[in-house]
């Protein structure tokens, strides 16, 4: 506005003072050339002021006017008004951050009846692996020996499959149940006392197997015995020394050893079926004990007073009761019968009125569902699920190119007698004192003979002993009545035992025994066992 007017204001003057101007120059409009001067000077000089002239036209604008200074801040305005409405519904927000890992989900539901699967290819039968336990030690030197020794400290172990054997401590430690093979050699050299060596089982003084008897000190002997033992996981076996002292000769050539070998092992099921047999018979003890126990109890109270109650005099018992210190508490009655039902009881009191909460505030609107998170990690394998339905019959399979392998049949033996037996040219050696392993039950005692029921190759041994002062027999291995190896244990002026043994190929039926031959004689044995005769299967057929 104040420029405006500025313009305005010059605008007008301008106008006025250019006017007079104009009037004047148009008072005449002859060219100046054709005037004469001097009424030109005369009229300028002595005329009056003309009628103003009309406005011009406007001028150019104006230069801007200088920046004005900068105005004072305004007062404050009063106070906030009140909220404004509800806003609208904001955008989803961010997706949250991965939840950690939820715990396994429930077992799920039964799944259906799989599809009949396809016909199978016949595939040859999977033999398990045969465990393996085998050893051999021997002694290159001379030991002193002293009854209760376990003979140890063996100069060389040169076998010891699975190494169940300690050549340290000298003893066997079975890790595969089974029935083991077992056999040992001892030997003196003249000069030296000879000792008795057995083979021990778990305890020296009830676990004698087998012996032998090195000798006297005036003869150079070596002896040899052996057995078939069951052994269970954890049994030990070792040679023991025992009766006297004395030293086992030896040298470069070894003559003193020791072996076992696993020949057949307990399945799974011999083991499994053993612990149900153990655990049957453990129950049938602690029962049988607890039936002792209570009935034994009832038993000596009935027998405190047997005389009939109708013979008993009233007076007497009658004082005794009065007068006499208190019997034995009695035991417990049988529980009573259920109680009548009590009388109904009076009716309670009302209870105080608790105020009730105030009523709900108004529902919030739903909000956007938030976006999907991330997928978490794979949970923990569930339950098994429960077993299927049985699935429809398979078609018939197609014969295999290897035949199935049926598990290996066992078949050994040991016995061995405990006292003299006097015999005869063309004896059985028979009525053996005792049986410790019949793995099979091939073998009679009574008869001593037996019998092949697996066909196949089987390994037999035998050994004998005699006194000095008595004549010895010839003693020979026999199969169905003809002479396989033999021993003969030696003249009346000497102590003698000797072994020998063979392998046999054996059908069903076959039979093998000792047979006493070529004279009468006596075999001596004692509490050391020395006479044995062992038998096992190798090979099965």
């Amino acid at each position: 506005m104040a420029v405006f007017s500025f313009i305005c204001i010059t605008s007008v003057v301008y106008v006025i003072f250019n006017g007079g101007m104009v009037s004047s120059a148009t008072m005449n409009s002859e060219p100046v050339e054709n005037q004469s001067p001097t009424t030109c000077n005369t009229c300028c000089q002595n005329g009056m002021h003309g009628i103003p002239g009309q406005h011009g036209l406007p001028g150019s604008k104006g230069d801007p006017g200088v920046k004005g200074q900068k105005g004072q801040s305004g007062e404050a305005v009063a106070t906030s008004g009140p909220p404004g409405p509800k806003g609208s519904m904001g955008w989803p927000g961010k997706s949250g951050p991965k939840g950690p890992q939820g715990p396994a989900g429930p077992e799920g539901p039964r799944g259906r009846v799989g599809p009949k699967g396809e016909k199978g290819e016949a595939l040859a039968p999977v033999v398990p692996s045969r465990r393996k336990s085998a050893f051999t030690a021997v002694n290159t030197q001379d030991k002193a020996v002293s009854n209760g020794d376990v003979l140890a400290n063996w100069d060389e172990v040169i076998t010891n499959r699975g190494n169940d054997f300690d050549k340290i401590t000298g003893k066997f430690t079975c890790r595969v149940p089974g029935t083991y093979a077992f056999m040992f050699s001892c030997n003196k050299f003249t000069g030296v006392n000879g000792p008795v060596c057995r083979l021990t089982k778990n305890d020296f003084n009830n676990g004698v197997v087998v012996g032998v008897f090195v000798g006297h000190v005036n003869q150079f002997h070596q002896t040899t015995n052996g057995a078939t033992l069951d052994l269970v996981a954890g049994d030990q076996v070792w040679v023991a020394i025992a009766h006297h002292g004395g030293t086992l000769g030896s040298n470069v050539h070894k003559y003193v050893s020791f072996s076992g070998y696993l020949l057949f092992e307990d399945s799974c099921r011999d083991r499994k079926l053993t612990k149900i047999i153990m655990a049957v018979f453990s129950f049938l003890c602690i029962t049988s004990v607890f039936y002792v126990i209570f009935n034994g109890s009832i038993v000596s109270s009935a027998t405190m007073n047997t005389e009939p109650l109708e013979n008993q005099s009233p007076t007497a018992c009658s004082t005794c009761c009065q007068n006499g210190i208190h019997g034995i508490p009695g035991q417990h009655g049988l529980p009573g019968s259920k109680g009548d039902p009590g009388v109904k009881g009076q009716k309670g009191e009302s209870g105080e009125i608790i105020a009730a909460s105030g009523p709900a505030g108004p529902k919030g609107s739903m909000g956007w569902p938030g976006k999907s998170g991330p997928k978490g990690a794979v949970g923990p394998v569930g339950p098994e699920g429960l077993r299927g339905s049985v699935g429809q019959k398979g078609a018939k399979g197609e014969v295999p190119d290897v035949p199935v392998v049926p598990p290996r049949q066992k078949s050994a033996f040991t016995a061995v007698n405990t006292q003299d037996k006097a015999v005869s040219d063309g004896d059985v050696l028979a009525n053996w004192d005792e049986v410790i392993t019949n793995k099979g039950n091939d073998f009679d005692k009574n008869t001593g003979k037996f019998t092949c029921r697996v066909p196949g190759t089987y390994a037999f041994m035998f050994s004998c002993l005699k006194w000095s002062g008595v004549d010895g027999p010839v003693c020979r291995l026999t199969k169905n009545g003809g002479a396989v190896v033999g021993v003969y244990v030696g003249t009346a002026d000497q102590f003698h035992q000797t072994t020998n043994g063979a392998t046999l190929d054996l059908v069903t039926g076959d039979k093998v025994w000792i047979a006493i031959a070529h004279h009468d004689g006596t075999i001596n044995s004692n509490g050391h066992r020395y006479v044995s005769f062992s038998g096992y299967l190798l090979f099965e057929d």
